[in-house]
């Protein structure tokens, strides 16, 4: 029963310091029939000389040095060099549960004794930070069975739980990928995960399959990764893939009002974000008169206070942040949210 390959790809970039405990978390797992294959993105430390260390005597993993391109090209050709009948991605900054692998494919036979239709199969996340104080274990579901299927339809849920968007915590069935020509985006920095998620769902039928446990390790290990970077065309590729992925959801049947409510307000959150970021950054990407520029121009927009209208009237946003917002003075906004932080962060210290 439990004998398909299934094959990890990983991709690195200047991960000399924390690749050690990825690579072995992934040689120590309880399932066996593995391939490990790791595309190195032009890395311009030790990861890929400090990867071969870590290979030596496994004969499951596979090292790929490459120009630098970028993640999603990265895993794509990672994907090219895959041979299993199963597929999961992991970021060299991160580790897994040692069962990982073997609670997936567990799942993957329960679903198929049952009978269930499964389109991908994912587990719960804890979210580390390293240089903060966030960890976090989460449960999918408030449930005691260890598989069970979710409608389709509960995807907002799982977006609201910061959990859908993400790729590595998943286990897709490559054929799948390789027959679909599913890729990861080249073209966007932003969102490229939730692009393969959809693609995939729409090429495929079935639930969503849960393993209810928290079995992957997202860790965030830098200051910048406590705030939000800004990223050229950050603010037009968020607003496309979220439009794209309330589209998806608003053909999915039996979708109630409330769970495109969530959805908007999960779109509403990350553009002003976005927004934010642009507003806040200091990369001299901008000077500050077309930051303040843009950013005045995209709280006013129509389409921004539309749907900070419904997102209010659907009750998915606190009085004072859909005031501050109302005002179309992204300054004010900026000023409460930075008092508000503090305020936080003074009471969370005790104070």
């Amino acid at each position: 029963m439990m004998d398909e390959k299934v094959s990890i790809v990983v991709s690195t970039y200047n991960s000399e310091s924390y690749i050690e405990q990825c690579m072995m978390s992934l040689k120590n797992q309880t399932y066996r029939n593995l391939e490990m294959v790791f595309v190195d993105d032009g890395s311009s430390d030790q990861t890929v000389k400090r990867c071969r260390e870590l290979a030596e005597g496994d004969a499951r993993i596979r090292i790929y040095p490459c120009t630098h391109r970028g993640v999603s090209a990265t895993r794509n050709e990672g994907i090219g060099h895959c041979t299993g009948k199963y597929v999961t991605f992991v970021d060299s900054d991160d580790y897994v549960e040692p069962n990982l692998v073997e609670r997936y494919i567990e799942a993957v036979h329960f679903f198929e004794n049952n009978k269930k239709d499964v389109a991908f199969i994912l587990c719960g996340m804890h979210f580390e930070v390293h240089v903060g104080t966030l960890e976090e274990d989460l449960k999918l579901v408030d449930s005691r069975d260890s598989f069970l299927t979710l409608p389709r339809e509960k995807i907002g849920y799982l977006c609201w739980l910061k959990i859908f968007n993400f790729i590595t915590n998943k286990l897709y069935d490559l054929e799948t990928i390789l027959q679909k020509d599913i890729q990861f985006s080249r073209d966007i920095q932003i969102g490229e995960d939730l692009r393969f998620n959809l693609d995939y769902l729409k090429a495929v039928s079935g639930e969503l399959g849960v393993v209810n446990e928290p079995l992957y390790h997202y860790v965030r290990r830098t200051e910048n990764s406590l705030s939000m970077v800004y990223y050229k065309n950050a603010i037009s590729h968020t607003k496309e893939i979220y439009k794209e992925l309330i589209g998806f959801a608003q053909d999915i049947e039996n979708i109630s009002n409330d769970d495109i409510m969530v959805l908007k307000a999960i779109y509403l959150a990350d553009w002003t974000r976005r927004i934010t970021a642009l507003y806040d950054n200091h990369n001299g990407m901008f000077t500050v008169s077309e930051k303040h520029r843009i950013t005045r121009e995209e709280i006013r927009k129509d389409e921004y206070q539309q749907l900070l209208k419904e997102v209010h009237q659907g009750k998915k946003i606190t009085t004072v942040r859909y005031l501050a917002l109302r005002t179309k003075r992204f300054d004010l906004y900026f000023l409460l949210r930075r008092v508000y932080r503090l305020i936080r962060g003074k009471k969370g210290n005790g104070k």
